[in-house]
Parts: structure tokens; sequence; C-alpha cells
């Protein structure tokens, strides 16, 4: 019986009778007829194992054969719209390896990478990061956003709190004074 493809593979025509050039069917779960084997090729983006084996039928004896395709790596440098670079405000923790970090990417993994101090990632879906599967550099779509600390409240002014791109200003109310010792601080103005 033909066995299940792993990912990536498909059953490359019917299977070829090695004497008489007759044909039997190479769709998972089939029977070979004697003196047959089955090709299988690996789909765009999917390359074959070394070491893999078709599955055959010669001298009454079944080889069900190791069939095994694996997802190509992915060249973030040279991927369409040139090198990645992570998006504003962020620092790349790890995208690849040979060479600089923007280099080989193997299939299914991801780029991770880290926003500055006053940014948020946009999504925490690791989907939406950059990442390579079967050959294909997805540039992914997550950004590094704005954090409102003074509407989180995580903030450290005494009285007022502005929240700025990257960061926030402390201001004091009327009839105070930021503390010169402490920015995020204020003191009675004295008269």
């Amino acid at each position: 019986t033909v066995p299940d493809l792993t990912d990536g593979a498909f059953w490359d025509g019917a299977g070829l009778d090695a004497q008489l050039n007759l044909t039997s069917s190479c769709a998972s779960g089939s029977t070979l007829t004697h003196d047959t084997s089955c090709d299988f090729s690996c789909n765009s983006g999917w390359h074959v194992v070394e070491g893999s084996t078709d599955p055959s039928c010669f001298a009454e004896v079944f080889t069900n054969g190791d069939i095994t395709c694996a997802g190509d790596s992915c060249d973030a440098t040279s991927s369409t719209g040139g090198r990645y670079e992570p998006p504003a405000n962020a620092v790349i923790e790890s995208c690849g390896t040979a060479g600089s970090p923007f280099n080989e990417l193997e299939h299914d993994t991801y780029c991770t990478f880290t926003c500055n101090v006053g940014y948020a990632l946009s999504s925490e879906d690791p989907t939406d990061q950059p990442h390579c599967f079967a050959g294909d550099f997805d540039r992914g779509t997550v950004t590094c956003e704005d954090v409102d600390e003074c509407a989180l409240g995580t903030d450290v002014c005494q009285q007022n709190c502005t929240n700025t791109i990257g960061w926030y200003n402390c201001s004091c109310q009327e009839g105070y004074e930021i503390n010169p010792d402490d920015e995020t601080g204020c003191k009675l103005i004295c008269t």
C-alpha cells in the first residue's frame, strides 16, 4: 500500500512498470502492482531530504520508502523589498544565521525584535512577526507603537503627566514647580 506523504510532498504521476511500461496508481493508500514504483516530488518551496526513497514493489517485495520533504530556508537579505529592517523604534533580537543577523532564516522560524522604551508591539501574535515558510520570507505586519504611560498609570509624575511620542513629560499644578532634584516631583513655589 502506498504510504501517506509528508508536508510539502506530492505524487509525481503514476507508478511505472520497470519492464513493461505499465502504470499503477500512486495515490496515498493505493496498492502497487508487481515491478512498479512511485515517484514523488516536493512542492515549490520544499526540497527532498537526503536519503529519501520512493516506495516500490520489485520481486514481490514491497519497500515503503522514506518520503520526506523539508521546507526551504529564506534569505532575508534578498527578499522582495530589499534587506529586512526592523520596524521603527525596534531592535532585532534574532533573524537568521550565517553572517549578519539578516541572512539565512530556516523554514518555519521567525525574526524576533523588541521595541524601544516607550513603545510596545502592535500584536502579540507571533505569526505577525517576520518569518520564513517554505522558502518565502514574509516581512510581517507587526510594528512598535507608542505607549501612553499617562493613560496606563505607569508614569512616575507626582502631579501632571503629558504623553509624548516614546515617553512622557511631568509638569506641576499652579503654585508648584518641577523639583530641580527630581524631574518627576513638584515643590511649592515660595514667594
